[in-house]
């Protein structure tokens, strides 16, 4: 479940809790109609979304990446990495949905008449994408994705 900004105009920091409990870090931009969401875990990059308004008032929907491995930030200097070190899979914890739940709060927010986006329904790494986004309330017409608001 998402914590959402109710006033969504400026750049802010929240939070999104997975389906295991793991907490993380959600750091969104805004830019005019542009926006770009950065998930976060323990100061490594593990996921991003992005979209943008357009004219006809639609939210939609560019990206939603989970990193497999997650991108490390280098805030601290590490002096060794421990040979037990294994990395984390942030994949099948519900984190996808979260931050899809995450989008559909934010277009609430912004009042948008729907979301809509493409997807690559044949695509091996995400081949049950469609029925995904219908679980979540979305119409899928061959390659496109819709949901009314």
């Amino acid at each position: 479940m998402a914590e959402v900004n109710p006033k969504i105009g400026t750049d802010y920091s929240s939070f999104l809790v997975d389906s295991k409990g793991n907490k993380y870090e959600v750091s969104l931009f805004r830019d005019e109609d542009f926006f770009e969401v950065h998930i976060s875990w323990k100061n490594s990059g593990v996921g991003l979304v992005r979209w943008y308004i357009d004219d006809s008032n639609q939210l939609v929907l560019g990206d939603i990446i989970i990193f497999d491995p997650p991108l490390i930030s280098y805030k601290r200097i590490l002096c060794f990495i421990p040979v037990w070190y294994r990395r984390k899979s942030f994949r099948g914890l519900g984190l996808g949905s979260a931050m899809l739940e995450f989008v559909i709060a934010q277009a609430k927010n912004l009042e948008v008449d729907g979301i809509w986006g493409i997807i690559v329904p044949d695509d091996p790494k995400t081949p049950n994408l469609a029925i995904w986004y219908q679980r979540h309330g979305f119409e899928v017409d061959a390659n496109r994705i819709y949901r009314s608001m």
